[in-house]
Order: C-alpha cells, then structure tokens, then sequence
C-alpha cells in the first residue's frame, strides 16, 4: 500500500513538474517575423565616390572606367559650349565663351529610407538568432563650382557658380544578428544585438545638374564621347558590387502580448563598400521601428478553429 502512495504520489509531481509548470512559465522557443521602416545615414567618406573624380589606386586590371567621372563633360566641348549658354542665358549681363572648373565640396548623403524583413528564433528566454534582409535607398549629393570670366564692362572679373552633383545608390544587406533580451515582469524592456552582414551596393546614377539640365558622369556608352544628334550604342554598366559588414543594435521592446510587439532601435554598422578608391570602412547610422508578429498569432488561430 505504502509502495502504490508512493507511485502515486510521485506521478502527481511529476506530472506538477512538466505539465503544470509550463501554465505558468511561458515557453519562450519560437519564430518571431518583422518588418522594419526606418532613416539610414551614410559616411562622408564613401559619398566623395560622386564627386566624379575616380580616385584608383589598385590593380589596372581591375579598374572600372565607367564609374562617376566629371571629366565625361568637362573634357567634351558640346557640353561645354551647352553649359556655357546655360550660364549665360540664366545669368544676364555675363558674355563669355568658356568656363573654368573650381572643384567640388561638401560630398554628403542624405538621409536614406530603410526597409528590413527579418526572422527571429527563440533560443531561450533571453537568447535569440536572427536572419534579416535589408535594402536602403540613398542619395549623395554635393556642390561643383564653376568659374566664368565675363568680358561685359558691367560684369567684369570671374564670377563663381555652383551646381549640384547627385548620386543614387542601392544597398542590400544580408545578415545573421545574435540577440540578447534583458527580459523582465514588465511588458517593456531593452535587447541588445550584434550581427555580421554581406552587402552589396548597386549605383543607379550620378549627375551634375546645370541650371535645370542634367549631365550624365556615369560612361553608358563603353567610351564613346558624346556628339549631338549622333546614335551611340548604350552599354549599361553594372557599377558597384559585393562586400561585408558588422552592426551593432540596441533597442526596446514593447510587447502587447504573447505574438505581438514594437521595437524602436537604433544601429552602427561598419561597412566595406564596392564603391572603386572611396571603399574606406566607416561607421553608417541608423534608426528605425519593427513591427513584429510571433508565431502564436497563428498557432492560437489554428487552436480557435
């Protein structure tokens, strides 16, 4: 008799222990899926890529001709008598035939938008791997100064004008995060994330805007100058490419139950840019707001029906 207490007994523990316990300890393994919408900022250093003056200092071999390059218009005399009517037209009381190149200044992106998808599994309570796909749009955009020598008695003397310079990019980033979530009784706490990334950068284009008309820095035409009403044969090239990355993100977390919850973040990355003589690693910003879903929200659908 005492033996089958004792059986008995023991089942009713065992059974506290593994069925009970989970009532009322939650079970933190799982999927979590994200979208993100969020600011990026760019560094200084890369955006110079559009200055339009190549800067190559590796292998020959390797160099790409048709990355941004100011002299495309400088160096062609139709672009040069076109930007010169544009000047003078724009500006009255300016007579000259020619103008000088001052140099360019102030490179710069601007804020860029992001956009992120991304898995989570939960390894534990506070432990968590993440897959994330990330694309970020960005513009760079500076100033070129131009000098014009007036021969008019009125306006004598060189006057400077500066034009904008403005480059698109396209930047994805595939990337593997480690989390850490610093869970509490409360519905809000803090997570920490540390991840590395491959990116690749795609240039879309890059121009110099003259009072209203855009010239092309980028060598479409595999280096046949420009000539007017004369067909050239558009090459297309694919400008950027392949490199890597690592990130750090600090963030909160707002859940509002078990499936459903905000995270603001924000995130340094060091990125090695495919961007041909501006590739220096330099720290990129950014900030942004997860929308995120667990995979109970389904699990509990499938349990209703």
């Amino acid at each position: 008799m005492k033996i089958r207490l004792i059986a008995l007994a023991s089942l009713l523990i065992l059974y506290n222990q593994v069925f009970c316990q989970n009532l009322i300890e939650p079970n933190y393994k799982g999927f979590d899926f994200y979208f993100t919408a969020g600011c990026y900022w760019g560094a200084k250093a890369n955006a110079n890529y559009y200055r339009g003056v190549p800067n190559f200092t590796g292998d020959e071999d390797e160099r790409d001709e048709a990355q941004p390059n100011l002299n495309l218009i400088l160096t062609n005399k139709y672009h040069r008598e076109e930007i010169t009517n544009l000047i003078t037209e724009h500006n009255h009381g300016i007579t000259a035939d020619d103008f000088t190149y001052e140099g360019s200044e102030n490179m710069h992106y601007k804020t860029g938008f992001m956009f992120e998808f991304g898995v989570k599994y939960h390894l534990g309570k506070n432990i968590a791997l993440t897959l994330v796909y990330s694309q970020i749009r960005l513009t760079s955009t500076g100033l070129v100064s131009l000098g014009m020598t007036s021969s008019n008695y009125n306006t004598g003397g060189t006057q400077y004008f500066n034009y904008p310079v403005i480059g698109k990019e396209t930047r994805n980033l595939f990337g593997l995060c480690f989390t850490y979530m610093f869970r509490n009784d409360k519905k809000i706490y803090p997570f920490l994330e540390i991840g590395a990334h491959i990116n690749s950068v795609k240039i879309r284009s890059c121009e110099l805007a003259v009072e209203g008309v855009a010239f092309d820095m980028i060598d479409r035409y595999g280096g046949v100058a420009y000539v007017p009403n004369t067909n050239r044969t558009e090459v297309n090239p694919m400008l950027g490419g392949v490199g890597g990355g690592a990130n750090f993100n600090l963030g909160i977390r707002i859940a509002f139950n078990s499936w459903a919850a905000l995270e603001p973040f924000g995130s340094i990355s060091i990125e090695k840019l495919k961007l041909t003589g501006y590739d220096q690693i330099r720290p990129n910003f950014a900030a942004g707001v997860r929308i995120v879903m667990g995979d109970r929200l389904f699990s509990n659908r499938m349990r209703e029906n």
